[in-house]
């Protein structure tokens, strides 16, 4: 593993930490990234997520916090980086967050499913959170998981563009709706 100098002393810190765990890291199944939370750039990735991704580790953190742009679906970023923010400003370093996400990577045109789990990888001298690992897993398109999760999204975008149809609707409405939706008859 090539030996990086960064600028910032934490952020050298981090790298020099997630050193003494790369060998774990580069054989672990799927993708580790380890994240500086101060401005959300990468620290470090194992060789796989760059490959995946088609660029290097030195790229990745010059890149700073581009790097969530242009690899990852901001529309599902919108639902789970509030939920992760909330698990590192509870700084619970024993709590696992899992997600799905959306990943542009190399060789495919379309976002491609990943599941993901992140926790707090290492505190400032403060006790403060600083850094957060993350493990990700390529979802294969033709995988069962993939289109149940496609399906989910499906559903809930549906439910997100008709709200305020079904908000709409009487109490009478709604009661036929969900004995129609039981498979009962009009």
């Amino acid at each position: 593993m090539k030996t990086l100098s960064l600028q910032d002393p934490l952020k050298q810190c981090i790298y020099e930490e997630a050193l003494k765990i790369a060998p774990v890291l580069e054989i672990m199944p799927g993708v580790a990234i380890i994240h500086d939370i101060r401005d959300g750039s990468v620290v470090y990735m194992s060789a796989k997520g760059a490959d995946l991704l088609g660029i290097t580790l030195e790229e990745l953190q010059t890149m700073g916090p581009e790097y969530y742009p242009r690899f990852f679906n901001p529309e599902q970023a919108a639902e789970y980086v509030p939920q992760m923010l909330d698990m590192v400003a509870r700084n619970d370093s024993g709590e696992t967050f899992t997600f799905f996400q959306q990943v542009r990577i190399r060789g495919y045109k379309d976002w491609q499913w990943h599941l993901s789990a992140i926790r707090i990888f290492m505190h400032d001298e403060t006790g403060k959170p600083l850094a957060l690992l993350t493990t990700a897993h390529h979802i294969t398109p033709d995988n069962h998981y993939t289109r149940k999760v496609n399906r989910m999204l499906e559903e809930l975008t549906f439910l997100r563009e008709k709200a305020p149809v079904f908000s709409s609707l009487g109490r009478r409405e709604c009661e036929v709706l969900r004995l129609l939706a039981q498979g009962k008859t009009a």
